[in-house]
C-alpha cells in the first residue's frame, strides 16, 4: 500500500508538472524556460502545483502545509528578491496556487470523479481568481508601502488571470493524465 502511494505521489507531480509545461509551451514556446521571464511561472509553479496537490491527496494539513511553507521558502531564495516585496510576491503565488489546489481537492475532486474534461476547467478557474486577487493585494501592498500602484491594475489582473488559467489547465490535464495511468497500472497489477 505505502509502495502504491508512493508511486501515486511521483506519478502525480510528474504529470501535473508536464501537463504545466506543455501548456506553456503551446502557448508561449521557448520563453518559459528564461528564468527572468514571467513565463517561467510555467515551469516553477507547475513543479510547485504538482508537488502541492500530491502532498495534500496523501498527507496531513499539517505535512502538507509544512511543504507549502518549504516551497515558499524555496522560491524565494532561488529568486533572490531585491526588495521584500518580490519575496512577498513569490511566497503569495504559492499560497494562492496552494489555496486553489486545496479548495479544488476538498470540494471538487471527488464530487466531479467522472467528468474528466470539466475537473481541469473547475481547477484553471480556481488557479485564475487565485491569481487575480494576489495581483490586486500586491498591488495594494506597494501603495501602502509608499511605492506606486500599478500603472494599469485591470492589465496586470488579466494577465496574472490569464496565466492562472492556462497554469491550472496545465495542471488539470497533468492530473486527469496521472488518474488514467494509475488506474491502468492498478488494472494491469491485479
Amino acid at each position: 500500500m505505502y509502495e502504491q502511494k508512493v508511486k501515486q505521489f511521483v506519478l502525480t507531480t510528474v504529470f501535473a508538472a508536464l501537463g504545466a509545461v506543455a501548456v506553456g509551451f503551446l502557448f508561449l514556446r521557448q520563453d518559459i524556460f528564461e528564468f527572468r521571464l514571467p513565463a517561467f511561472v510555467f515551469l516553477s509553479e507547475g513543479l510547485t502545483g504538482g508537488i502541492i496537490f500530491s502532498t495534500l491527496r496523501a498527507s496531513s494539513i499539517r505535512n502538507s502545509l509544512a511543504v507549502v511553507f518549504l516551497l515558499v521558502l524555496t522560491h524565494v531564495v532561488l529568486n533572490r528578491p531585491i526588495f521584500w516585496v518580490y519575496a512577498l510576491r513569490d511566497a503569495l503565488f504559492v499560497v494562492g496556487l496552494s489555496a486553489a489546489l486545496f479548495v479544488f481537492l476538498r470540494y471538487f475532486f471527488e464530487r466531479y470523479r467522472e467528468q474528466r474534461v470539466g475537473r481541469p476547467l473547475i481547477l484553471s478557474s480556481l488557479v485564475a481568481i487565485a491569481y487575480a486577487f494576489i495581483t490586486g493585494i500586491l498591488d495594494f501592498t506597494f501603495l501602502l508601502s509608499g511605492g506606486a500602484p500599478t500603472l494599469n491594475l485591470a492589465q496586470a489582473v488579466y494577465f496574472n488571470l490569464a496565466q492562472g488559467f492556462l497554469l491550472g489547465i496545465g495542471l488539470g490535464v497533468g492530473i486527469e493524465l496521472s488518474e488514467i495511468v494509475d488506474k491502468k497500472n492498478l488494472r494491469a497489477a491485479a
